[in-house]
Formats: C-alpha cells, structure tokens, sequence
C-alpha cells in the first residue's frame, strides 16, 4: 500500500481512481492524519465481512464449512 501526500492525490485522482480499480490501496496521509484509498467492490466486501463475522452464529456456521470437504458439500441448482 503506498503512502501518499494530499497534493499527490488530487494532482493523480483519475489515475489513483483506475488503479484502485485494479487493486492498488493507498495511505494519504497529512500532518499525523491518515486515510485509505481502495475500491469500491473492495469496501463493500470488507463490510460484508465484518457484518457476516459480527453473528457469532454465521460465524461458526463459516468457519464449520471451512472443515467440511468439497465432496461433502450439497451444491444448489437453480
């Protein structure tokens, strides 16, 4: 993740905005103050994961099928 200043970051916005697209994150950071840069898709999933682990019972549910072999997991069809 690369460190940035505020001036850097406006000066190469529409650049910054395709590579976090891509997967670059970014740190700026100004006078002790820090704010990161990613996705949107990235973001989005960050909280589906915190919101998915904050259920201690889906939490369980996924780390239970983390242990369960493939070949035991039933598939749905639609």
């Amino acid at each position: 993740m690369d460190v940035i200043n505020p001036t850097y970051a406006r000066s190469n916005l529409f650049t910054i905005i395709d590579e976090v697209e891509n997967g670059e994150k970014y740190i700026i950071e100004s006078k002790g103050k820090k704010a990161v840069v990613l996705s949107k898709e990235e973001y989005d999933s960050l909280i589906e994961t915190i919101y998915l682990l904050s259920d201690p019972d889906m939490a369980k549910d996924i780390e239970d099928a983390k242990k369960t072999p493939t070949e035991d997991m039933v598939t749905w069809h639609a």
